[in-house]
């Protein structure tokens, strides 16, 4: 085996990138290259260049990378609240705010108000003029906008080389160079505390490297801007992702609890991603199923929490339920400079809506261990009320606590929800299922006269309903 990692290790240098020698020649090279574009460009830009040629690997039909490199300084606000005396704030106008981003990103927060950006300097200022040009005004700040700061680099550069615009790079047109735009932040912040402070099994990198890139900072680049996608169809795509998330979690809840599975861990990493995004569906029915999977794990605590945050959403008028066609006439209604302008429409569906909650009966099982998945004899989905559930859940948490006065507030609670159909159509699928629940709940504590009179009611509207039909 070591022969043949030999030969290979020759092969390479031989026949693919060079050998030792030529690798650090190449590096010098570079290094060289890079000092003199330095010398020659002004103190506005830094040239780096990066990639396999910089690195001494010459391979076949590979471009050029070169950063270039704004001197330009951002502050970190993540780093402005650990420490007031940082050397840069009095002279930056510039703030990188992860808060606002997806996580991974940061978006580039311009303050109007620094002495730097007064219309004289602006006028003076090449940096200052260009960093103008790029502002765009939202709903939550000022902010740098990446589309704009390449087209308008690009458009600066073309005078000397023609170029395009190419991702977050400008590439020369036949393809033999990439230019990435860059702005340095001299700190990290907390964003990449976890990286600095790891434990590493390995020790690689090592503790000077990693406290090396902990100084030198980091380069910040525009990402591909996708701002020509309506809101409308952002969103009703967002929304379409939200459903599948919830389809998912349902099919997967009960696989994902087995306690003899030995993937059993596994699976429930991969259940909880798509029931979090669920949450989103609506404003009650993703919480229970979380809730839900705190029961089961008989953290009952946890679970009233979230059901105690859920009792707050529970109002009549957020009955509607979304369809796809439903969806087009709620965006169609919203004026132009209101929700659908500031991108907030999922969170009004989320917080005008309420829909039922499906639990899926557990596979093979005859017995009753858990009393709100045993409804029905066949294998298929349950529907209930939200509401219903949620009280019904909270009913069963403060049962197994033994808290007796909470349980018994919890049922009077599921009483006055059934019998007043709150929440619940009269005569429908949801009222049998609401009454069900509350003979259940009623039996488990051993009423069975109340137990019997709302089975019976269950019955009376279930014939009620397939007459309906």
């Amino acid at each position: 085996m070591e022969d043949i990692s030999l030969r290979l290790y020759d092969y390479l240098c031989e026949s693919v990138v060079g050998s030792e020698n030529t690798v650090v020649y190449r590096r010098q090279f570079f290094d060289v290259h890079d000092d003199f574009l330095n010398c020659s460009g002004g103190h506005l830009l830094e040239y780096i260049t990066s990639g396999s040629k910089a690195e001494g690997l010459d391979f076949p039909d590979s471009d050029l990378d070169i950063m270039l490199v704004h001197k330009i300084t951002i502050e970190n606000n993540d780093f402005k609240e650990l420490t007031q005396k940082y050397k840069h704030m009095d002279r930056t106008f510039l703030y990188l705010d992860v808060r606002v981003a997806q996580p991974g990103f940061g978006m580039i927060r311009i303050d109007h108000t620094h002495p730097c950006l007064n219309k004289d300097i602006i006028k003076r200022s090449s940096s200052a003029y260009l960093m103008s040009e790029c502002v765009v005004v939202t709903d939550i700040g000022t902010f740098l906008s990446g589309k704009l700061w390449k087209t308008i680099n690009a458009n600066l550069n073309f005078k000397i080389m023609p170029i395009k615009i190419n991702g977050p790079c400008l590439t020369t047109l036949e393809d033999s160079m990439d230019l990435a735009l860059a702005l340095p932040c001299d700190n990290w912040g907390n964003i990449a505390e976890s990286f600095f402070t790891r434990s590493r099994s390995s020790y690689w990198p090592a503790e000077k490297i990693i406290e090396k890139i902990r100084q030198k900072g980091f380069l910040l680049v525009p990402i591909v801007n996708n701002s020509n996608v309506p809101f409308m169809t952002r969103n009703m795509y967002l929304l379409r992702l939200i459903c599948l998330s919830e389809d998912i979690a349902d099919h997967t809840f009960y696989e994902s609890h087995q306690k003899t599975n030995k993937n059993a861990y596994t699976l429930r990493r991969k259940w909880l991603c798509p029931a979090i995004i669920a949450t989103y569906k609506d404003s009650l029915s993703g919480w229970l199923r979380i809730a839900l999977s705190f029961f089961f794990f008989e953290q009952y605590n946890e679970a009233l929490t979230i059901l105690d945050y859920g009792r707050l959403t529970c109002t009549v008028e957020k009955l509607f339920t979304f369809n796809g066609k439903e969806c087009r006439q709620f965006y169609s209604a919203k004026q132009q400079n209101t929700s659908m302008q500031k991108n907030i429409v999922l969170r009004d569906i989320r917080l005008r809506t309420m829909r039922k909650f499906i639990v899926w009966s557990e596979p093979n099982s005859a017995n009753e261990t858990h009393p709100f998945i045993y409804l029905a004899r066949t294998v298929r989905k349950i529907h209930c009320p939200s509401v219903v559930f949620m009280y019904y859940l909270r009913f069963l948490c403060f049962f197994n606590l033994k808290d007796i006065t909470q349980f018994r507030d919890s049922l009077r609670s599921l009483h006055w929800t059934v019998k007043n159909n709150f929440c619940i159509e009269r005569v429908s699928s949801m009222k049998n299922r609401a009454c069900l629940y509350l003979s259940r709940a009623y039996r488990i504590i051993g009423k069975e006269e109340e137990a019997s009179f709302w089975l019976s009611v269950a019955e009376r509207v279930k014939d009620k309903t397939s007459r309906n039909k």
